[in-house]
């Protein structure tokens, strides 16, 4: 949390800044602007962790995320990657023995592209498999912990 006079990164009761007039503030406005300051720390929380309607928004060719997938009248959340068109190339993604039905020939290029469409996002595995459900909403995964933590 930062500091309602300074603004330097503090605790919540007490500034760490030597220069700080702290003292100045009174009780009224320490509260407001914590209030103040939580909300916007919730937006922001809130915001991280919405689900995107892939009608509304798509995420960029190769991001991990969480995808709702709808398959046989229900709904599954897996780890997935959606690929754009022409943004993969097949041999940067697929492997060959799994290759058929998953890229299509780009003349110009003299090169295979991955089809588009969302592919389960295997750490596992070298073998990218596309979904074969209906990926419904979509969200980013979230931050991974820092060291320590």
């Amino acid at each position: 949390m930062n500091c309602f006079s300074c603004g330097q990164k503090c605790e919540l009761s007490v500034c760490v800044n030597p220069e700080c007039d702290f003292s100045s503030i009174d009780d009224d406005t320490i509260f407001r602007n914590a209030i103040k300051s939580l909300r916007a720390e919730l937006e922001r929380v809130k915001a991280e962790n919405e689900w995107i309607p892939c009608e509304t928004r798509l995420p960029e060719s190769l991001r991990p995320v969480f995808a709702k997938v709808k398959m046989n009248g229900k709904i599954f959340i897996v780890a997935a990657q959606y690929v754009a068109p022409k943004t993969v190339l097949a041999s940067d993604f697929l492997d060959d023995e799994y290759r058929e039905g998953a890229e299509e020939y780009d003349e110009e290029m003299d090169d295979y592209w991955v089809v588009e469409g969302w592919w389960e996002n295997s750490i596992e595995s070298d073998v990218n498999w596309k979904l074969s459900g209906e990926v419904i909403e979509w969200r980013p995964l979230p931050a991974a912990p820092e060291e320590g933590e």
